[in-house]
């Protein structure tokens, strides 16, 4: 993976803080307004996990990037407890990352896991009208 220009990195940048507010919107949507029933709560895990593989995907390629950055001797540490280590900074960003790629696979897993179980559920009738229902949709 090679430098990119400052256009690419701003644009990735630009798209991880929409990615974010996206995920803040499908949390409140579904704690606050709720779900129109089992099959979008279907659909919701399904996203979710592609997300969280999009997110492993964008983890990976900063590790790649910031690896490459520093064997390049592009990059510098002018404050913090890196000062004039960069390769000290890189050494640790990647470690960290490689440990929540291991944790990130395993989130993944398991929300194909829910979303398969899921998969099958549905919603009953209506109740008769005599029974008082609830307010909140689900």
């Amino acid at each position: 993976m090679g430098m990119r220009d400052s256009r690419d990195r701003s644009t990735a940048a630009a798209r991880a803080v929409e990615l974010r507010s996206a995920a803040r919107s499908v949390a409140y949507g579904a704690r606050v307004e709720g779900l129109a029933g089992p099959g979008e709560a279907y659909v919701v895990l399904g996203c979710l996990g592609m997300t969280s593989q999009a997110t492993q995907d964008g983890a990976r390629a900063v590790a790649a990037w910031l690896v490459d950055a520093q064997e390049a001797r592009r990059l510098t540490v002018r404050e913090g407890p890196f000062v004039g280590e960069p390769e000290a900074a890189v050494a640790v960003v990647a470690d960290a990352l490689t440990r929540a790629l291991a944790a990130g696979a395993e989130v993944q897993a398991q929300l194909e896991r829910a979303q398969i179980a899921a998969a099958d559920i549905g919603a009953l009738p209506p109740r008769s009208p005599g029974i008082r229902q609830g307010s909140r949709r689900w």
